[in-house]
């Protein structure tokens, strides 16, 4: 049984493992996998327990960032400021007519901000990353959200990283993680297994990490963390 087998379907949490340590062929082992990639019912299967590839965000973060940021605009402190002052003037009618304004402008402003990030997260799902992987041998080009730990996944120049993975060949790959790390130095990868327990991301040469770019060469990696993970 393999180290995906363990945990809540569909929220699996991933220990610190300490992938760049293992070698490709234990890696292998550790994750059920293969040099020909996944099953397709196994990957479909590991979907289902892992979840899709993609971090979450919770409506109610989102609608309480959006409210906050109408609340604290200028313009509707200043008239709140102003319904204060005209209340302390012994002025209820001035008071409930800026009150009004400032809500109109408040739910106004919160309608059309929340109208507008779902119109993007609707433009992100069209123009949704792929990625080449290898499933049963054959070579497929899938969208990046159904990557799954034990995937064998295709690397080279210009490509960003969709999913973090132990590399098993890499050929003169150098990957831009200045996302991760802070370093604008293009930083040289390859497969060989390192011992020290206690490297810092950087120097975990043979990983390759989500959200950083492949800046030249190739090779392939295995999945070995996705989504939260």
């Amino acid at each position: 049984m393999g180290l995906w087998a363990v945990g809540v379907e569909g929220s699996r949490k991933v220990p610190g493992k300490a992938w760049y340590r293992i070698k490709p062929e234990g890696l292998i082992k550790e994750l059920n996998s293969s040099v020909d990639g996944l099953s397709e019912t196994e990957a479909q299967e590991r979907v289902k327990f892992y979840g899709l590839n993609e971090l979450k965000t919770e409506d109610g973060t989102r609608i309480g960032r959006i409210l906050a940021r109408q609340v604290l605009d200028v313009m509707v402190l200043i008239l709140a400021a102003a319904a204060v002052i005209a209340w302390a003037t012994g002025d209820p009618t001035d008071t409930a007519m800026i009150l009004l304004i400032v809500v109109l402008n408040v739910t106004l402003g919160f309608s059309q901000e929340y109208r507008a990030e779902k119109a993007l997260d609707a433009l992100k799902k069209l123009e949704e990353p792929h990625v080449l992987i290898k499933r049963g041998g054959q070579i497929r080009r899938i969208a990046s959200r159904f990557l799954v730990p034990g995937d064998m996944m295709a690397i080279e120049g210009g490509n960003r990283i969709p999913a973090d993975g132990r590399l098993v060949e890499a050929v003169h790959l150098r990957m831009d993680e200045s996302p991760l790390t802070g370093e604008s130095v293009g930083v040289e990868k390859g497969t060989e297994t390192l011992a020290n327990p206690d490297l810092p991301l950087g120097d975990r040469t043979n990983l390759v990490f989500a959200g950083t770019t492949a800046v030249a060469g190739r090779g392939w990696a295995m999945v070995t963390e996705t989504g939260m993970n």
